[in-house]
């Protein structure tokens, strides 16, 4: 059926547009993308920069700092670079001069939310308030000892000991609690762009998405993922993976499909298969009065036949025979009926004379009965004597 075809076309045109990744020509171990346009990486102890969208013209940063580059993260308008004992800081479209600040021992890892750029130091936090020019790095107690791995703007995102999916807010002033829908085992938890879905690496190294209670697995093409960063205002996520494809290591993809193609595709297809039904309805309608009108004229024909059924002369005969009979014997017997009637009168009358007699039962006494016959014996006489 055209019906059928039209919607094939539309699942092709669905299917065919769905989210994949798109390779980003180069080597890094970690790359972060700010809502300011710009791509920001690491990679062989050097920082490199790459304005978005990227097409692997990679220029590297010079740094102002020596020492061992451990960590970058972007947020919506700076970059941050974590050196081995110093932070340094600047806009994220590279405009600007850098500022550097000192920082505890040991930090490895920094994590960015609103108000905190976050340090973690084994089982030691810090958090230092933006924009962090000071210098202030704040230590905050953790008993659970929680591994923080990414942050949105509200909310820290880690793993316990266990592997426990784990959340609390920006500033750690509640507890630690558990993300139900991550179940297992998790190696680190990706919540940047809480707002749309929150990703996790599991223990097998597998990408997991997770949205409204319920997680399914993102293809990665069958590269291991090495370092996930998500932009929240653009929606896109970024991977770099242990092995590199063609082009490298770096791979993008949006967290959420663009359906204006799909849309141009579809909408043409989809007005057609209306245009399919509208006649379909139109066909139905009309074969349907067809029909309905067949069996009003059949039972029209039916009603005016047995109105106007004109019989023969003999059945004429035959019906005033059967007639001329039952008006014969309906005489006789009124005849009968009115010879008899008189009869019947009389009796009546004599029977109630007797009533009579047996009223007065307590005047009479004992000749109640004797009386009684007499009135019926000489009303029979005269009766039948005048008839």
């Amino acid at each position: 059926m055209e019906y059928d075809t039209l919607t094939d076309q539309i699942n092709t045109a669905v299917s065919s547009k769905e989210i994949s990744w798109e390779s980003v020509p180069g080597g890094l171990d970690k790359v972060s993308a700010s809502a300011m346009g710009f791509l920001w990486g690491m990679g062989g102890g050097r920082v490199w920069v790459c304005q978005l969208p990227c097409a692997g013209n990679w220029k590297q940063v010079d740094m102002p700092v020596s020492s061992s580059l451990r960590d970058i993260v972007t947020d919506d308008t700076h970059i941050y670079v974590l050196f081995q004992d110093k932070l340094a800081m600047k806009l994220a479209n590279n405009t600007d001069e850098w500022v550097v600040v000192q920082v505890p021992d040991d930090i490895s890892k920094i994590i960015s939310t609103s108000s905190y750029i976050w340090g973690q130091a084994g089982t030691q936090k810090y958090k230092l308030p933006k924009p962090g020019m000071t210098g202030n790095w704040i230590p905050v107690k953790d008993d659970m000892n929680i591994k923080v791995t990414s942050a949105s703007s509200g909310h820290l995102y880690g793993v316990d000991s266990k592997g426990q999916a784990m959340i609390t807010d920006e500033a750690m002033q509640t507890s630690w609690a558990t993300i139900p829908e991550f179940g297992g085992k998790y190696a680190a938890i990706y919540g940047e762009a809480d707002q749309t879905a929150l990703f996790g690496i599991d223990s097998e190294n597998s990408l997991k998405r997770c949205l409204n209670g319920k997680c399914q697995g993102v293809d990665t093409q069958g590269y291991t993922p090495q370092n996930i960063t998500i932009e929240p205002s653009t929606k896109q996520m970024w991977m770099t993976t242990t092995t590199s494809g063609k082009s490298g290591n770096i791979f993008n993809q949006p967290l959420v499909s663009d359906y204006t193609d799909i849309l141009k595709t579809v909408q043409p297809i989809d007005k057609k298969r209306d245009e399919v039904v509208d006649s379909a309805k139109v066909q139905y309608d009309q074969a349907t009065y067809s029909g309905m009108m067949s069996k009003q004229f059949a039972l029209l024909k039916k009603m005016v036949a047995t109105l106007f059924n004109i019989k023969p002369a003999s059945s004429h005969e035959e019906d005033s025979k059967v007639l001329q009979g039952d008006i014969d014997n309906a005489t006789y017997e009124l005849n009968i009926l009115r010879d008899i009637l008189p009869f019947i009168q009389k009796l009546l009358i004599v029977l109630a004379l007797t009533i009579v007699v047996y009223a007065a039962s307590d005047y009479l006494g004992s000749a109640t009965h004797v009386i009684a016959l007499a009135v019926l014996i000489a009303g029979t006489v005269f009766f039948a004597i005048n008839k």
